[in-house]
């Protein structure tokens, strides 16, 4: 059984209330007891299943729909989308490859859901019901946050209707079970095609050409009261979680099998911050390319260093500065070729797609983390820093840089300098002068310049290696050596220093403490 379930806040927001979270493989209550199975290793190679047709672009689905392009679009709320039409109660199907609720099961009916809940037992969901009409007052918020999310992810932003389940849980429409799952697994909710009796294999609803689309069914918290905080900030935390899970239902519907773990999380995570963006829960785990950004991506983290736990939801952010430089619909062709690329290839194929490649992407990225050069850069955090090197002096760090991750090093220097780096990785040297950076290339691994020119200087040790799969991950080793004199080189970029604060060296957190 495939089943994805939502630490994104949890991990970080509930570990303060004094509740551990768990990994993501945990036996689901309700679901079938056998654990998730790992997925099978990336393979960085095309799968020849028949001629993959392209979804048009996500300008021209909105101008079909009469909405303006991604980039005029304002942030989305969900008071922008509050009535909906509600079935009256009926009750929820008995079967065994469903959950069975600890109570009578119910179900609200809306357009693209089908909601099941229960007023008995440890997943009852608060009974307060305002308006009389048969339904609870928190079912109908689920039902509002489901079909927001169904409004945002697939009529805005474009991304393919998943396909229906037959008659599970009594039609074709999207279970969405209501479970006491932050007292009994430590998790806010959950999405699972339930094993491979979900596989449809084309997935009906889109013009691409599916081999591994199948129709998966969610799950949410029964009242969220574990989360601390106004009643408003809990049901924003479920309309979050109804978010993540939702995406990780239109995933399904592209691929059930993306072997590429990070890749399902960091985009569900991503989705939060696009159709609430005046939540930002998502920041609440900042902490993984911030502070580990020199950790191996694909990485869950928690392990070797503190810092990096969660890794798979943290990594959001690389998603969401593909997303600011690139446009939305990058990211939703990332995943459109996970229908038959899996993990990099797929990301390299959407970016050359968009004229660009995965390795500019990357560095750019490491420069955006040093610089918070993001939309909302100056609520993140400052990047750790590796070390310091003055001139003269030699560095080499405990650990190296882990694939796709990235160290940041201050060089302390005045005059002339040359930065020479020795490893099997890339660097760029930062210049920082006024409200501009300065960007020096490292050709053969070394750069030259002036360094009293400006008012600080860094060394970006990056590692543009990929890894397929967890088990492959590998620091790899390096020496910066900083001498003066040489030749100064000229800069061959120059950019804003968007929300720059200087950096200070961290030590990383003992794990077993």
């Amino acid at each position: 059984m495939h089943t994805r379930s939502t630490l994104h806040t949890l991990s970080s927001a509930l570990l303060a209330l004094g509740i551990a979270a768990i990994a993501c493989n945990y036996p689901l209550a309700g679901a079938p007891t056998d654990a998730r199975s790992p997925h099978p290793g990336l393979v960085e190679q095309p799968r020849l299943y028949g001629k993959r047709q392209k979804h048009a672009p996500i300008n021209e689905i909105l101008a079909a729909k009469a909405l303006p392009p991604v980039a005029e679009l304002p942030r989305l709320t969900p008071e922008d989308f509050w009535d909906i039409e509600i079935g009256p109660p009926g009750e929820s199907p008995d079967e065994s490859a469903r959950p069975s609720l600890s109570g009578s099961p119910q179900t609200l009916d809306t357009e693209h859901f089908r909601i099941h809940y229960t007023l008995s037992g440890s997943d009852r969901v608060p009974s307060t019901d305002t308006d009389g009409n048969g339904h609870p007052d928190y079912v109908e918020e689920v039902a509002r946050a489901m079909e927001y999310a169904w409004h945002a992810q697939i009529e805005v932003f474009g991304w393919p209707l998943p396909p229906e389940d037959g008659t599970l849980g009594g039609d074709g429409r999207t279970d969405v079970y209501i479970e006491n799952l932050i007292a009994e697994e430590e998790v806010s909710g959950y999405a699972t095609d339930g094993g491979r009796g979900g596989r449809v294999g084309d997935n009906p609803n889109t013009t691409d050409i599916e081999t591994r689309s199948t129709h998966a069914y969610m799950a949410l918290d029964n009242d969220f009261s574990e989360v601390s905080g106004r009643h408003s900030f809990q049901l924003d935390y479920m309309r979050s979680t109804a978010a993540h899970e939702y995406m990780h239902i239109i995933q399904y519907g592209i691929d059930g099998d993306e072997p590429a773990e990070w890749l399902w999380e960091s985009a569900a995570t991503w989705i939060q911050d696009e159709v609430l963006n005046q939540v930002n829960d998502a920041n609440f785990i900042l902490g993984p390319p911030f502070k580990a950004p020199d950790s191996c991506q694909v990485t869950y983290g928690g392990d070797d260093r503190v810092e990096d736990e969660d890794n798979w939801y943290g990594q959001w952010l690389f998603l969401r500065f593909i997303s600011e430089r690139l446009g939305h619909a990058t990211v939703r062709s990332i995943w459109e070729w996970a229908g038959t690329l899996d993990g990099y290839a797929a990301i390299e194929q959407a970016l050359n797609d968009a004229a660009t490649d995965l390795d500019t992407v990357q560095v750019d990225y490491a420069i955006a983390l040093l610089t918070r050069d993001f939309e909302e850069g100056e609520d993140y955090p400052v990047v750790r820093l590796e070390g310091l090197v003055e001139t003269d002096e030699t560095f080499t760090p405990t650990d190296g840089v882990g694939q796709m991750g990235a160290d940041f090093i201050e060089i302390k220097a005045g005059g002339p300098v040359t930065i020479v780096l020795e490893g099997d990785l890339s660097g760029r040297v930062i210049g920082v002068r006024g409200h501009e950076i300065h960007i020096f290339e490292m050709p053969d691994g070394r750069a030259t310049l002036e360094a009293s020119a400006f008012e600080r200087i860094y060394l970006i040790v990056i590692n543009p290696s990929r890894a397929a799969r967890e088990r492959e991950c590998r620091f790899t080793d390096y020496t910066v050596e900083v001498t003066s004199g040489g030749e100064p080189q000229a800069a061959t970029g120059v950019r804003a220093r968007a929300f720059f604060r200087p950096p200070r060296v961290e030590t990383l957190q003992d794990p077993s403490r």
